[in-house]
C-alpha cells in the first residue's frame, strides 16, 4: 500500500506494517513454500527473511546488492536471489550455498520442481539464453522472461517477448524438445 508492505488476514483482521520503503510495489518478495509466516524480501540491497507469526521478526538477512527476483525451492529448504549480474543461493537458515558472476544480464531464474537444479535466463545484446543446470537449452533473439516450471518438473514455460509466444521446454537429456504457442500477448 504505497510505500509500505503490510500484512493482513484473508478476513480482513490484524492489518500490521512489516516495513516501508521508497517504492514497495518495486521490492521483491517471495513466500516459503508450505508456510504462510515466512517471507522473503529485498529492501535496498539487504536480503531480509521474516517471520510473520512473531510480528515480523527477521529470522536472517544478507547483502546481496540489486535484486530483483526471488525464488524457493518447492520444499522451502532453498533460497535464489537474481540479480541483474549475479545470482545467489542461500539455504533455509541463511548459510550462502552459492554466489555466481553471471555472463550475461539475469532476466529470469526458477528452481526445478523436487530439485535443487535452477534454470536461469541470461540476455545478451539483442538475444537471450536459457540454461538448465548451466546447460543451454535454448536461445533466441530478444528477452524471455517469466520463467516456470510445469508441477512434475518436464517442461519449463518462458515468454518471449520478441516473438510474441509461449515457448515450452523439455530439458531432457540429448536434444532439448521444444513447443511454441503463437499469438500470446
Amino acid at each position: 500500500s504505497g510505500n509500505e508492505a503490510r500484512v493482513v488476514g484473508g478476513d480482513g483482521r490484524g492489518d500490521r506494517l512489516l516495513f516501508s520503503v521508497p517504492d514497495a510495489a518495486a521490492v521483491p518478495m517471495a513466500w516459503r513454500p508450505g508456510s504462510r509466516r515466512i517471507l522473503a524480501h529485498v529492501t535496498q540491497g539487504i536480503l531480509r527473511v521474516l517471520d510473520l507469526d512473531t510480528g515480523g521478526a527477521e529470522l536472517w538477512s544478507a547483502d546481496v546488492g540489486r535484486v530483483h527476483r526471488l525464488d524457493w525451492s518447492d520444499d522451502g529448504r532453498r533460497l535464489l536471489a537474481l540479480g541483474d549480474r549475479q545470482l545467489f543461493v542461500f539455504d533455509g537458515a541463511g548459510r550462502r550455498l552459492e554466489k555466481r558472476r553471471l555472463p550475461g544480464l539475469g532476466l529470469s531464474a526458477a528452481f526445478r520442481p523436487r530439485e535443487r537444479t535452477v534454470a536461469l535466463v541470461l540476455g545478451y545484446e539483442g538475444r537471450s539464453d536459457v540454461l538448465v543446470g548451466g546447460r543451454r537449452v535454448f536461445s533466441g533473439a530478444g528477452v524471455f522472461t517469466e520463467l516456470a516450471w510445469s508441477p512434475d518438473g518436464r517442461w519449463l514455460l518462458m515468454a518471449w517477448l520478441a516473438a510474441d509466444q509461449w515457448v515450452f521446454v523439455r530439458p531432457a537429456r540429448g536434444e532439448p524438445r521444444i513447443v511454441a504457442v503463437s499469438n500470446v500477448s
